[in-house]
């Protein structure tokens, strides 16, 4: 076997131990060009249902089922955790109950949380690795007459939640004598900048839009970094401050920064030299709100026109960024209502005898019993 591959082996038994989703070494000879960037990437998504279950999942008219949603948490403390029954075919259906367990106060940082009066909504705070039990028990219309699966497919229940994710990249910065000196001697090669990317269903990238390391001297005193978001997870964007008009959106708390800017700013302390003549201190146009099309944000790049060089060789720098929005996904579980055999519906399903109808068994005009209601057409039987 190839010696090079019986070294990826335990690097891959490493990345599955820690938890990673994906893990890029470039930085190792000939791993880059099999793994691709460095780039660490952490769980995407959060907040799961780990089952639906509907106990029974056919019932007869009349019958009461219980829709089960058990909801984990993935990750760390998760906040303004709602799970809403939805579509549940209403008229097929009625009279939903709701059993939360433990909940907390509605809408606390993202005002997520169900309002007081839902039927069908439960808000939650989960604890990192918790899962929890949400249920809904419903009835069967007694009046149904033929097998009848509402909605056709399923009853559906949604998962939303406020989530914040936060990334960094750290590049190097190399002095343009010392990368002609690299090139002399044969040791010179471009790399990947070193990206780590936290826990959430949307990613943020940083990337340096220039050759890497970015060789800096007074002739080429600038560089180009970009931003992208792109959603990984199962879910979707959500507008999870319930606004008229707002769009789902993601909120950059923090830019790509190397302390801690303003909302929406980049700080390059450290890496531009003079902050007037950047284009960097505003990240997004709209105050720090980046919208995602088919589930990426459009690329955002800005010019760093004056790098530091007050460096002797080379130097690292991590540029850091966190950002909050809601998400949502949606799961569904078919039920099926099925009446017995011979079995007559009741007499307010049919008009009944209150109506002055006979009733099955009773007898018809003709002198022959009501079956299951019906007379062969002659009046007088419901």
């Amino acid at each position: 076997m190839d010696r090079k591959l019986l070294l990826v082996l335990p690097l891959v038994a490493v990345i599955v131990v820690s938890g990673c989703t994906s893990l890029d070494l470039s930085g190792i000879p000939f791993l880059g060009t099999l793994f691709g960037p460095a780039t660490v990437k952490y769980t995407n998504d959060i907040i799961i249902i780990r089952s639906l279950e509907a106990t029974p999942s056919t019932v007869f008219p009349g019958q009461q089922v219980r829709v089960t949603a058990y909801v984990q948490n993935q990750g760390r403390k998760a906040k303004d955790v709602a799970a809403d029954l939805y579509d549940y075919c209403e008229g097929t259906f009625k009279d939903p109950v709701k059993e939360c367990g433990q909940t907390t106060s509605q809408g606390t940082s993202a005002q997520i949380g169900c309002s007081d009066s839902s039927k069908t909504c439960c808000s939650m705070t989960l604890q990192p690795y918790e899962t929890r039990g949400v249920s809904w028990t419903l009835t069967a219309d007694k009046c149904i007459a033929l097998d009848t699966t509402c909605p056709a497919d399923g009853m559906k229940v949604s998962v939303g939640y406020y989530q914040e994710t936060e990334g960094l990249t750290t590049i190097t910065l190399l002095r343009y004598e010392e990368m002609q000196r690299q090139m002399t001697e044969g040791t010179y090669k471009e790399t990947q900048p070193t990206r780590s990317v936290g826990e959430g269903p949307i990613k943020g990238y940083i990337g340096i839009e220039d050759k890497h390391p970015v060789a800096v001297s007074d002739e080429n005193p600038q560089t180009v970094i970009s931003f992208q978001l792109k959603n990984e997870g199962n879910g979707f964007l959500a507008n999870i401050l319930k606004s008229e008009g707002n769009k789902p959106w993601v909120n950059l708390l923090e830019g790509i920064n190397l302390g801690t800017p303003p909302i929406g700013k980049i700080d390059t302390t450290g890496l531009d030299s003079n902050d007037s003549k950047s284009n960097c201190n505003t990240l997004s146009p709209s105050g720090g709100m980046i919208e995602l099309i088919k589930g990426e944000s459009p690329k955002i790049v800005c010019v760093v026109k004056r790098l530091k060089n007050d460096f002797e060789k080379q130097i690292s720098k991590t540029l850091k960024f966190k950002i909050s929005y809601g998400y949502e996904f949606r799961s569904s579980v078919k039920v099926t209502v099925k009446p017995k055999a011979l079995t007559a519906l009741p007499d307010e399903c049919r008009g009944g005898t209150a109506a002055g109808l006979k009733g099955p068994g009773q007898p018809c005009a003709s002198g022959s019993e009501c079956l299951s209601g019906a007379c062969l057409g002659e009046e007088g039987c419901g």
